[in-house]
């Protein structure tokens, strides 16, 4: 059976992995998905299943009606009756032209929960008035079911709850072990740390919401009112003025010899194995796959207690909530996880029979049907 999938491109992001996920792992049970883009900036397009046909169909401004008319002709072109929209605006131009096709069905899936400004929630709110009581909306986790219905007064006839999923296997131990260059484990060493240095790592694309200056606030909380010494290693990248900015803060703080900037890394397994907790500090975040990852490579974990993170943690011996844009709260959660001693493999198991890849592709599976 073929599927499309319409979104805005793909970067490097959370969406965008999702995305990468779901469309191989279709690929890969036999299906016959096609992609559209509407950007023709796509740095994760490499990791795209070869077979998966692909169509750029680049917008000349927001509201550019040939693009609805493209993606028009293409699904007909490619007979496809099922069309999976990531995010309200390709979910918006894909369906404008269907209001009244009964024949092809449409899902929306969420990625965010809430609006980045009151311009977009504005937008979002146009952008859903094309959803009719055929669709069926794809949430990731309750809070963000929660918040749309709040926030958009959105009360879908259909509607599903699915949790994004990992590849436990490949975020696991033993496969990591057996598969990267015991060089690459060496990361310590090239940041100038010793082994039995205690650290904290984020991993995630250099952005506001990821709340990196509260994590700099918070270790500089741990070291002087905690008195515990720890390393903040932050694996990922961004703007150069926000690398720069973060840098400054450290400094200005007197603690930047003990916060390190690793860059983008395409293999993040080293650090999640070798650091000792795992952290996000977002005042904005629906359901981290970062988090998943670190939690099937068995870390503890110091989430804010922003959109699903307590569906994601639910009790200590998984890792401990904070609240958002609190260093206090942040500081005192790393240093409950780096006190205490947690059974990794117990933190692996759990993620393993909740948000495996396997469990996220039969829910879909069910839900598309044959």
């Amino acid at each position: 059976m073929k599927i499309i999938f319409v979104s805005n491109g793909l970067k490097v992001g959370g969406a965008e992995k999702f995305l990468l996920t779901i469309i191989n792992g279709f690929a890969d049970r036999g299906y016959h998905p096609v992609l559209i883009l509407l950007d023709d900036e796509n740095p994760l397009l490499s990791e795209l299943n070869r077979s998966v046909k692909t169509y750029v169909i680049k917008r000349k401004f927001r509201y550019d009606i040939s693009v609805s008319l493209k993606i028009r002709k293409t699904i007909i072109q490619e007979a496809v009756s099922k069309v999976i929209c990531i995010e309200t605006y390709p979910f918006f131009v894909s369906k404008l032209l269907f209001q009244f096709n009964k024949k092809t069905k449409f899902y929306l899936s969420l990625h965010n929960s809430l609006p980045i400004s009151w311009k977009q929630h504005f937008v979002d709110i146009v952008y859903l008035k094309a959803f009719r009581k055929s669709d069926t909306a794809i949430f990731i986790c309750n809070y963000q079911k929660q918040c749309f219905h709040d926030r958009y007064f959105m009360q879908p006839f259909n509607s599903v709850i699915i949790y994004n999923g990992i590849d436990t296997n490949y975020f696991s131990n033993l496969k990591a072990r057996s598969e990267i260059p015991q060089e690459i484990f060496r990361w310590k060493t090239r940041l100038g740390l010793n082994e039995n240095s205690k650290i904290v790592l984020m991993i995630g694309r250099l952005s506001k919401e990821k709340g990196h200056p509260y994590a700099i606030e918070a270790l500089k909380y741990l070291h002087n009112q905690l008195n515990m010494e720890a390393h903040l290693v932050i694996v990922g990248s961004g703007p150069e003025t926000y690398l720069k900015n973060l840098k400054e803060k450290s400094a200005k703080l007197s603690i930047d010899k003990y916060v390190h900037f690793a860059g983008s890394n395409s293999e993040v397994r080293p650090f999640l194995l070798e650091a000792d907790i795992f952290t996000l500090t977002s005042f904005s975040e629906t359901f981290s796959i970062a988090a998943l990852e670190a939690m099937s490579c068995g870390m503890p974990c110091s989430l804010t207690n922003v959109g699903g993170a307590a569906e994601m943690v639910i009790n200590q011996k998984i890792g401990i909530l904070s609240e958002s844009r609190n260093p206090a709260s942040i500081a005192e959660s790393w240093k409950r996880l780096l006190s205490t001693t947690h059974n990794r493999e117990y933190i692996s198991a759990y993620t393993a029979s909740r948000f495996s890849l396997e469990k996220m592709m039969n829910e879909y599976l069910s839900l598309i049907g044959n």
